[in-house]
């Protein structure tokens, strides 16, 4: 990820230049997050707070996650 950070917001890294994606399922609200990959990672983050901590998932363990929830 530090290939695309630009800075801190408290204490964490701004994550930008990546193409984030927003569930089709969340429609017009904005309770929800936003997901972008990496080169071995997935990036989530929340919608309302861009600018905010991320989260990096290894590929495979989000291969896990997505596959326990059921999407």
């Amino acid at each position: 990820m530090d290939s695309h950070s630009d800075g801190k917001v408290a204490g964490h890294e701004v994550a930008t230049g990546y193409a984030w994606r927003r569930s089709t399922y969340s429609g017009a609200t904005s309770n929800c997050v936003e997901t972008a990959p990496d080169t071995d990672a997935v990036l989530v983050r929340d919608s309302k707070v861009a600018a905010g901590p991320v989260l990096e998932l290894e590929s495979g363990a989000w291969q896990t996650f997505i596959g326990r929830i059921g999407a």
